[in-house]
């Protein structure tokens, strides 16, 4: 009785050591694609970035590029509405009125 005992103990050890080996195996690879799968989604993810910063700074160039438009508006605006009183006045003059010239 005591050696079947003890085969029953041994048995039972070695199938403990097998689980426990496909235990680590299995673990081991699940680790292994859970990292390949997190440096991909970590890829994308930077790309993504990337991509938006672009953007942003697309966006910006734009944004000053209209501002400076509208300056630029407002300063040929202001030089025209001087040259039009100018000439208002210069007409009043060659008609005989009195005229000051404000810039």
């Amino acid at each position: 009785m005591k050696d079947a005992v003890r085969i029953d103990i041994i048995q039972t050890i070695l199938l403990y050591v097998l689980f426990l080996s496909l235990a680590i195996t299995a673990s081991h690879t699940m680790s292994s694609k859970i990292e390949k799968y997190f440096k991909k989604y970590k890829n994308e993810l930077k790309n993504e970035i990337d991509k938006n910063n672009e953007k942003d700074k697309i966006l910006f160039q734009q944004s000053k590029s209209a501002a400076l438009g509208e300056l630029l508006g407002i300063i040929a605006h202001t030089i025209v509405a001087q040259h039009e009183n100018t000439s208002i006045k210069a007409v009043n003059v060659a008609n005989g009125a009195r005229f000051t010239i404000i810039f």
